[in-house]
């Protein structure tokens, strides 16, 4: 085979190997835009409980709790105004808990995987009522 036929068989190999790899390369990206925003999510769930654990009943816990949430969930560039943030305390003394559910519409950057349509995280924690407040 003569060098100009082995560079032909390349060009033709990679022509076919080229659209998978591509393929492969923007699921990854998908799943890892995803990926990202779910774990920003969760974070900011965690970060809401705890927040609303420490402050006493009339701070309004539920309150504290959405403004961090949203807070953090803007620092990482998602949209505070579409997402759903509800903050629930029961209990009013150091027996209570608090959880936080947050969901958002999903927007995929290529659409090529499966990916939920919602975005949804949660946690849910001890409420203690304002007993470890800052004085």
């Amino acid at each position: 085979m003569t060098r100009r036929a082995r560079r032909g068989e390349a060009a033709i190999e990679f022509a076919l190997v080229a659209p998978l790899l591509l393929l492969l390369l923007l699921g990854v990206i998908d799943w890892s835009w995803w990926m990202f925003h779910r774990m920003t999510f969760t974070v900011a769930s965690h970060r809401g409980v705890r927040i609303a654990a420490s402050v006493p009943p009339q701070d309004d816990p539920v309150t504290v709790a959405g403004v961090e949430c949203a807070a953090w969930i803007a620092r990482f560039g998602a949209d505070p105004s579409t997402t759903t943030i509800a903050v629930t305390v029961s209990g009013t003394d150091e027996n209570g808990t608090v959880a936080v559910r947050l969901s958002q519409p999903f927007d995929p950057l290529v659409g090529l995987l499966p990916i939920p349509e919602v975005l949804r995280a949660g946690a849910t924690g001890p409420y203690y009522g304002g007993v470890y407040a800052e004085e």
